[in-house]
């Protein structure tokens, strides 16, 4: 496979990154999801909606996944080391 660099604007670039649904995405993967639906809408334009309602449900469901994991992480008990020494 061969690849290529491709010159964008950091806006662009910022709206390509809100387009990820894993931190692992790449810029090809976002782009042929974009090009993927396009050509649905080209020859379907209803199920073309169907897919970009069900990419935002699953976008806003990992998102929520996320926030939970995040904020038990920051709820977890912090233990400051030295305490732990002491105890010992």
């Amino acid at each position: 496979m061969d690849i290529t660099t491709i010159k964008l604007y950091k806006q662009t670039k910022l709206r390509l990154d809100n387009l990820r649904f894993h931190k692992r995405d790449s810029y090809d993967d976002i782009l042929q999801r974009i090009l993927n639906i396009l050509n649905i809408c080209r020859i379907n334009p209803e199920k073309a909606k169907l897919k970009l309602i069900s990419i935002e449900k699953y976008r806003k469901r990992e998102l929520r996944k996320k926030n939970l994991t995040s904020s038990h992480k920051s709820s977890a008990p912090q233990q400051n080391p030295q305490s732990y020494m002491a105890t010992r």
